[in-house]
């Protein structure tokens, strides 16, 4: 198999190119139109016949070279029409801006002489196009292509149909898979009156098939199901094939062809009333009409009957699937060698071949963890003594191992097979990727759109139709989530390997300096070298085709320029990528990259870049994150007008004069409004594809209302975030309030707006749009800050989607009442899930909460509301209710069924005595802080908390007993930590909480001892003791040893404490920080206490390790 298999969408967009308007002009202009016309009758007379060679190309060496040839105009065809488009497009926007700099340029082609001498090479390049075609043409005849109705087509799973037959004795890895499957089979968990449907997905080769064979085998499967029946799918999905098949299994019968009817009537009562169980192995059918027409006589089936089914597809795994699918995963190295070692030594036993071994572990290092591979692999290497024959194999590629006895490029074919060509070409661009690298998903739809694989459409933009094949290619397996970062992605490495398979030498990866592989049909290249130069001068004859350039510059001797000549040989370029590179500088000549759609400079040390940049006419991504060093933009940005992506996030975009221009632009995170034409709030106007998020600044900027009102932001319907800033610090006049007002009333965002954030807004109102009816209806998280004027919230209450409110520093707000909840159809927060109101200095109320409002509320922060003294009757599906700094608020109204978290922190000692706190049933962390005048915590509410598990007294000032908290009845405490109580004398003072397993006590300067009056019996469960900044301890308990679960110790800045007691044998880790006096006496082997922690494998003083060779190896 080979690229050609990606002409059929090539070919499409082609036919796209050949038929647009501005090219309709062009040919007129430029008198070609002849020989355009003939281009697409051409054109579709080889593709008639494309399907019939992609299929003999696998076993015809002849069609294989008449395909690459094919490709090869394709491209050349494809870079003319480039050109011409180009050339056209820039000529009307200098004849619509005559004021554009260049124009004297552009305008000179089109004089009378150039004019011919452009013709003219254009006419020859075409014709020398046509004469290529025409030979292509007359050699399919020769070659005895046909079209649609004569193509051969062969079948590509012949020889790979399964059975339900397994050698247990070759699987490994695979017990934890086969027991879960088992379980959810014969359990009731996915039964129903109708038949469950349980998937098995995973890439090719990942032993799908064989954990399905071993759970049919299974004797509770056995003894669960009868009949059992095991159906070979494969590609085509044939209901007739398929229920006969079903028939014949469960029958052991031949049964003759009937038609359908009367084969689901014979089905339906074959399994009616019984328990069956139906492995459908190796599934791609996506027709969900076609799974119905099959499932149909399924349901006669006793309850309890399922399908297992096993595919590549998640998208299958969703249309047949009434259960969650089971994501069969690789398996480990070290399972992988003992699989590779059973196969490719006799008896599974490699002893008597200790270099071989060396090499084999490094060949099944190398399978990650591919079943398929270490079986194949294994038994070409069974008869292979030599050390030699194995290096090979292990330095080989799967497409350069012996065709005979290899399985693994035949199961990964069928995965790619199956892609349509628009996923087709998309998955092997990917080989341009070293192995094993990771990529993000934005980025690769960027260079998909950059090499035009994504068609355009009206309906929707290419990023989103660019993102839906990046998903389909994530769901038939050949995409992984990277296990360290779910955001980035990878792909196999065998899965990597069969994409090169495809693109063998129309993509080249160049590392270290080695010799480049490059021809003139290589169209996408990735370099890893030293000497950019020396790289360049080797490829110079091959950089015309290029399409793709990712150089990786990576060491500190490496060029930091790309040389001059290299940009002059690289006129096709699509996309130039130099990110994370030593490049500091882009050479004046990069304007010659007229196709340049994509340049990537992200994390480069590039200082500037030069002005000719902004005569890359097709640049549709600019790409400088962390360009650290870049200080300023050209001047004429504003001219790279298919600009659709410039990341950067500096704020160097707000730099951009008549930023307005670059229309197609679809990420602006920054606009800072300035009082010069080309910096207003008007630049926004045409920018409606603005997508994600958006922050304007500088609001106070604004001249007028006009100007806001140009902004437009209301026609910007794929934005999703929105932030409104004026700056926090200005004075405000009331001649500045009521602007203020007026500019943000015409500031209303489009209704599919998400996130709205105003900040620093000086009006007394908000504008209508936040009023009723609401006209953002689809808002889920809104925030106020620093509204110094507000003295009236809006109905926020009356957003049906609403879950995250923020009000932070709202100087003038006096009550919340129930205008906040709203009143019309919608009210009362029905979605609302955090709430927080913080720095609201002069807030005294907050009433008007009727009961069912706020009904999913389960967050409430409070903090710096100093005259706020009761909060209203809210949900009781509360779950965490923070109150920081309100010392006025002393009661709470309704009750808290479902609170779980509770922290106080400096508030009015009164709450603690508040009633409704005895009925916090639910409630397992709660933090106490701030209460600088309590002396004692005697309240009786702290007892009725038996769900307790985590509590911090933090920052009691006058605290000088816990003997009131009554710990024993904390029966559910796990964790206690004692915080900066400086008069604290003793921790547990004749009571303990009998399940405390962690004890954290720190800045208590004034305590002299831990334990007084408690029996040891009840601190049993103590796993983690830390004692820090306790001056006035002067030891230990000597009831320690009996302490027989505590495993770690710690001892910080407890300078009095002399000695250690005896320690139990449960310690395992010891760390004694800036204590002088026990320091000393625990030094290795000479101090008095190293006799008690020698038993201790891991003990640390002062940073350092102390090698305890004395202590129990572990």
């Amino acid at each position: 198999m080979a690229a050609e298999a990606v002409l059929s969408a090539f070919f499409q967009v082609l036919f796209d190119k050949l038929a647009t308007p501005m090219l309709k002009e062009f040919e007129s202009l430029l008198g070609i139109k002849r020989e355009l016309a003939k281009l697409p009758i051409t054109l579709a007379k080889v593709q008639a016949v494309l399907n019939d060679a992609e299929e003999k190309q696998n076993h015809d060496e002849a069609v294989k070279i008449w395909l690459k040839e094919l490709k090869d105009v394709a491209y050349d065809m494809d870079d003319i029409l480039d050109e011409l488009t180009t050339e056209l497009a820039l000529h009307a926007n200098v004849e619509s801006d005559p004021g554009q700099s260049g124009r004297n340029t552009v305008c000179t082609l089109f004089s009378s002489l150039t004019m011919n001498l452009y013709q003219h090479e254009v006419a020859s390049r075409i014709n020398d196009i046509h004469r290529r075609l025409d030979e292509i043409v007359k050699e399919k005849e020769d070659l005895n292509l046909r079209g649609l109705g004569g193509a051969s087509q062969s079948d590509p799973s012949q020889g790979r149909e399964s059975t339900s037959l397994v050698d247990e004795s070759t699987v490994i890895g695979r017990g934890s898979a086969v027991e879960k499957i088992v379980e959810s089979l014969v359990s009731d968990e996915f039964g129903g009156t109708t038949v469950s449907v349980f998937p098995i997905v995973g890439m090719a080769g990942i032993g799908k098939t064989t954990v399905a064979q071993l759970v049919f085998n299974d004797e509770r499967v056995k003894s669960y199901f009868e009949p059992r029946i095991w159906i070979h799918v494969s590609e085509i999905f044939d209901v007739k094939r398929l229920t006969k098949a079903i028939i014949e299994s469960a029958t052991g019968k031949i049964f003759e062809l009937m038609d359908l009817n009367s084969l689901h009537l014979s089905l339906r009562e074959k399994l009616k009333g019984k328990r069956f169980l139906l492995v459908l192995d190796d599934v791609w059918n996506e027709s969900r009409s076609a799974w119905e027409s099959l499932r149909k006589p399924l349901t006669s089936g006793a309850r309890g009957s399922k399908v297992l089914l096993t595919t590549q597809s998640e998208t299958v795994s969703r249309i047949m699937g009434t259960s969650p699918s089971y994501c069969l995963t690789s398996l480990s190295n070290e399972d992988c060698w003992v699989l590779f070692k059973k196969i490719a030594f006799a008896e599974g036993n490699s002893d008597a071949h200790p270099r071989l071994e060396t090499v084999g572990k490094e060949i099944a290092k190398k399978l990650k963890g591919l079943p398929l591979a270490a079986k194949t692999l294994g038994g070409l290497l069974y008869s292979k003594k030599h050390e030699d024959d194995w290096k090979v194999i292990l330095k080989s590629e799967i497409w350069e191992l012996p065709a005979n006895g290899n399985d693994i490029l035949p199961a990964l074919q069928l995965s790619y097979r199956h892609l349509p060509a628009h996923l087709k070409q998309c998955f092997v661009y990917c080989s341009v990727f070293t192995k094993g690298s990771t990529f993000d998903k934005t980025k690769l739809v960027q260079h998909w759109i950059a090499q035009g694989y994504v068609r355009p459409s009206r309906m929707r933009e290419m990023e989103d139709i660019g993102g839906q094949y990046f998903d389909d290619l994530i769901c038939r397996s050949l995409f992984q989530h990277y296990r360290l970062d779910k955001s980035r992605f990878t792909m196999h490495d065998l899965i990597h390997d069969l994409a090169q398979s495809i693109s063998v030498g129309e993509s080249v990866i160049v590392k270290d300096d080695e010799q480049c592989k490059s021809s003139k049909l290589t169209r996408h290249c990735s370099v890893t070298c030293d000497n950019l130069s020396s790289w360049e001068s080797q490829s110079s004859h091959n950089l015309k085709s290029l399409r793709t350039l990712i150089l990786r510059c990576v060491h500190r001797t490496c060029t930091s320029r790309i040389p001059h000549d290299l940009v002059l040989k690289s006129t096709n370029l699509r996309v130039l990528d130099l990110s994370k590179s030593c490049i500091t500088e882009l050479p004046d000549s990069i304007h010659h990259l007229k196709q340049l759609r994509l340049l990537d400079l992200s994390y480069c040390n590039i200082i500037m870049l030069p002005e000719s940049v902004c005569n890359l006419y097709n640049l549709q991504t600019l790409k400088l994150k962390s360009c650290d060093k870049l200080q300023v933009l050209p001047k004429d940005m504003n001219k790279l007008i298919n600009l659709r992506h410039l990341e950067e996030e500096r704020g160097l975009v707000c730099t951009i004069k008549g930023i307005g221009r670059l229309t197609s632009l679809q990420e602006l995170y920054l606009f800072k409004v300035v009082r010069e034409i080309g910096y207003k709030l008007e630049e926004l106007k045409d920018l409606t594809g603005l997508r994600g998020k958006l922050r304007i600044s500088k609001l106070e900027m604004v001249v007028d209302v006009h100007e806001a009102s140009e902004a437009k932001l209301n026609n910007k319907q794929k934005l999703q975030e929105l932030e409104l800033a004026w700056t926090a610090d200005r004075h405000i006049n009331s001649i500045d309030q009521g602007k203020d007002e007026h500019v943000l009333q015409e500031l209303q965002p489009h209704a599919n707006l998400e996130v709205l954030v105003v900040r620093g807004y000086g009006g007394l109102n908000f504008p209508s749009w936040f009023q009723s009816p609401p006209l953002l209806p689809n808002l889920v998280r809104i925030s106020l800050f620093n509204c110094k004027r507000c003295e009236v919230l809006p109905p926020l209450g009356q957003l049906p989607f609403l879950n995250h409110v923020i009000i932070r520093k709202m100087p003038r707000l006096r009550r919340l009442g129930h205008e906040f909840c709203g009143s019309g159809k919608v009210s009362g927060f029905p979605s609302l899930e955090k709430l927080q109101i913080c720095k609201v200095p002069e807030l005294e109320e907050w009433t008007g909460v009727e009961i069912g409002e706020f009904p999913c509320l389960h967050l409430l922060l409070l903090s710096e509301c100093p005259k706020l003294k009761v909060l209203p009757n809210l949900s009781p599906a509360l779950r965490k209710l923070t109150v920081i700094k309100c010392p006025q608020l002393m009661d709470f109204a309704g009750s808290f069924p479902s609170l779980h978290l509770l922290n106080l922190t400096g508030c009015n000692e009164r709450i603690l005595s508040s009633a409704r706190l005895l009925h916090l049933k639910s409630l397992t962390m709660l933090q106490i802080s701030g209460f600088r005048k309590l002396t004692s915590l005697q309240n009786e509410w702290l007892q009725h908390l038996t769900a307790l598990k985590d509590l911090t007294i933090r920052n009691l000032d006058e605290l000088v007993s816990l003997e009131e908290v009554g710990f024993e009845f904390l029966v559910s405490l796990r964790r206690l930590k004692v915080e900066s109580c400086p008069k604290l004398k003793s921790l547990l003072d004749g009571a303990a909480p009998q399940a405390l397993e962690e004890l954290e006590v720190d800045s208590c300067q004034d305590l002299k001892t831990l334990i007084e009056g408690v029996t040891l019996q009840d601190l049993t469960s103590i796993r983690r003791l830390q004692i820090v900044g306790c001056h006035s301890l002067e030891c230990l308990p000597t009831e320690l040893k009996n302490l027989t679960s505590l495993s770690h110790l710690y001892i910080k800045n407890c300078r009095r404490i002399r000695s250690l007691p005896e320690l139990p044998n449960s310690v395992k880790r010891l760390v004694i920080s800036h204590c002088q006096l026990l320091k000393e006496c625990c030094q290795k082997e000479i101090g008095e206490d190293w006799h008690k922690i020698s038993h201790i494998p891991n003990i640390w003083i002062d940073d350092q390790q102390i090698l305890n060779t004395s202590s129990s190896t572990l």
